[in-house]
């Protein structure tokens, strides 16, 4: 059986209205032994998310690899896979996600020499960072 899998961004009315770009993202992974991986992001795109195209390619990045990785190291044996990712995969897998992500967040926040917020107690206000890169994943 051959599949065919294909997708696109496009920019919605509202966005092409206001001269905003399009800030969703979407990644497919064919894997050696045909398996695919999709992933689809939808970047918030408010004014508090300057970064939403940003965070909504890296979340459909880190969801790949994630999900590759998981693939792989378990690909000997599917079924226990499977019976993982239906047990306790959306709490495993989510945090290793979120984790991930905003690790790959920071970094990229830190490469592009942009500010970090402290808070009143001296640390360094990370949500306020992760909120700029906002997306739905």
């Amino acid at each position: 059986m051959r599949r065919f899998v294909f997708g696109k961004s496009v920019q919605g009315a509202s966005h092409i209205r206001s001269g905003t770009e399009c800030q969703d993202s979407w990644k497919k992974l064919v894997l050696e032994d045909g398996t695919i991986l999709l992933a689809v992001a939808d970047g918030h795109g408010s004014k508090s998310c300057p970064y939403s195209k940003t965070g909504s390619k890296i979340a459909v990045n880190v969801f790949c690899d994630t999900l590759q990785q998981l693939y792989e190291s378990n690909q000997a044996n599917t079924e226990q896979l499977l019976t993982f990712l239906n047990r306790e995969g959306d709490i495993h897998v989510a945090r290793a996600i979120d984790a991930e992500w905003k690790r790959r967040i920071l970094q990229r926040h830190k490469k592009n020499k942009r500010e970090i917020s402290v808070l009143a107690d001296g640390s360094l206000d990370l949500a306020s960072v992760y909120r700029q890169y906002g997306s739905t994943l």
